[in-house]
């Protein structure tokens, strides 16, 4: 008898067990149904509630949510992804939206502009090898703290990484040409790779990088306009080529400037290359702020009869880098 009743208490154990998963699977599906419906009147997007996710499978999908106006997240959505086939995300597509995390997949070719401007919680993206352009003010004001571009990106729009408050480092791959005030006003910055493939550094490009103490241009650079990192934190700068032409070197714009290296002979300073430069003056001159080191593999090119200086700067030949003084 004793058997016979533990084994019905078994059974009403086991039952009771089998109605209340069956009660939440209902539960789940009614809230999957309701998430479901909710974001088809808001671009024909799925959102994963047990993920917290919005995902976009077809570009008509993500046009028509970009067409949206005011649009919102569904409730508790953090994380935006894509699915391959979608070739670009269309301007103004997450402007101020509350999103943290971004899925691109290698389909995508471009990324129109302002196209998550704003996102200030949006502390990371996962890039693809697809990527080619990236627009204007795309994702100016986001949260990302560290940004490495993959390869095959080519152009990096006007302001793209603009005032980002959380921006520490930067790595721009060799497939980049041209960037243009590409990092302006990032206080937190504190180191940047730039692009062996860059050929004109524009103004303002790294203004306001205060915590920026080092920048080395590549040999790649053709015309830079030295303010590029005007009212930064930079005591260094390191011109591993020799470009054909530097515009405006305001010192009094680097207060913490105190070594200008070069790598090679002197800037040849091409007079007809100043159209490419927008209102610039022609011209690198300094004080006794800040010292010139050259090679002393250049030295005829620099100092070719001993002189002390160079456009006012004092001029020291080193054998090699590893002879710089310390950053102070």
């Amino acid at each position: 008898m004793k058997t016979n009743h533990l084994m019905v208490k078994i059974y009403l154990i086991t039952f009771s067990s089998l109605l209340v998963c069956l009660f939440f699977a209902c539960q789940k599906q009614e809230v999957n149904a309701a998430n479901k419906k909710n974001s088809a009147e808001h671009g024909k997007t799925e959102v994963i509630d047990l993920e917290q996710k919005m995902v976009f499978r077809t570009q008509e999908e993500l046009n028509q949510w970009a067409e949206v106006p005011d649009k919102k997240l569904g409730d508790g959505v953090k994380i935006v992804q894509f699915e391959e086939g979608i070739q670009k995300i269309p301007a103004k597509s997450f402007f101020n939206l509350p999103i943290y995390e971004v899925f691109l997949p290698s389909s995508v070719t471009e990324i129109e502009d302002y196209a998550f401007y704003g996102c200030e919680k949006l502390e990371s993206v996962h890039w693809q090898k697809g990527l080619k352009h990236i627009g204007w003010y795309s994702f100016k004001k986001t949260g990302i703290r560290e940004l490495l571009l993959p390869d095959g990106v080519t152009e990096v729009g006007y302001e793209a990484f603009a005032e980002m408050s959380n921006l520490v480092q930067v790595y721009l791959p060799d497939s980049i040409e041209k960037i243009s005030s590409t990092f302006s006003n990032c206080p937190k910055l504190e180191s940047i790779h730039l692009s062996n493939s860059i050929k004109i550094l524009h103004a303002g490009t790294l203004e306001n990088a205060i915590e920026l103490n080092e920048l080395i241009i590549p040999a790649s650079v053709q015309i830079i306009d030295v303010d590029v990192a005007a009212d930064s934190g930079v005591r260094r700068i390191v011109f591993q080529g020799s470009p054909q032409l530097i515009c405006r070197l305001n010192i009094k714009k680097y207060p913490n400037l105190g070594q200008l290296v070069f790598c090679s002979a002197p800037p040849a300073q091409d007079t007809d290359m100043m159209k490419e430069i927008e209102d610039g003056g022609l011209g690198i001159y300094g004080s006794n702020q800040c010292s010139l080191f050259y090679l002393n593999s250049f030295a005829t090119e620099w100092a070719p009869n001993g002189e002390p200086e160079w456009n006012g700067f004092p001029l020291i030949g080193i054998d090699s880098l590893d002879e710089l003084p310390p950053l102070e």
